[in-house]
């Protein structure tokens, strides 16, 4: 699940973003009324969508990572690393979050790691200066 602190745009609908609401949006995915499952249903339902987007970066991964070796860690970074910590356990290889390895402060690292990318440029600038 997506902490609250890393969910920074609005819904693609425009509307509230609570369990209920995401329910409405999963259902009209799937060409369904949020009334016609219950809570756990729904959730399993969002279970399935999160392992099938695991599955299709764990296949790219394993392409990737065939030659390299076992030793090797994932380093995950952005704000779904926490799923990548989930591929990092299925292709039993070492996890190691980007915000462990940034330098910067103990208080902004988790933020840095939540935008991996644009501190990545950051720190790339701060070495031509």
């Amino acid at each position: 699940m997506l902490d609250e602190k890393d969910d920074r745009h609005a819904s693609a609908d425009g509307k509230e973003k609570t369990v209920d609401g995401s329910i409405a949006r999963l259902a009209r995915m799937i060409g369904r009324d949020a009334a016609e499952l219950t809570l756990p249903e729904w959730r399993e339902v969002a279970r399935w969508f999160s392992e099938q987007q695991l599955r299709k970066i764990h296949d790219a991964a394993s392409l990737v990572a065939g030659p390299m070796a076992r030793d090797v860690p994932i380093v995950g970074a952005g704000t779904g690393r926490w799923q990548i910590r989930r591929l990092a356990k299925r292709m039993q290889r070492r996890f190691v979050d980007f915000a462990e390895i940034i330098p910067a402060g103990d208080a902004v690292r988790g933020e840095a790691s939540s935008v991996a990318p644009a501190s990545a440029v950051a720190l790339l600038a701060g070495f031509q200066l």
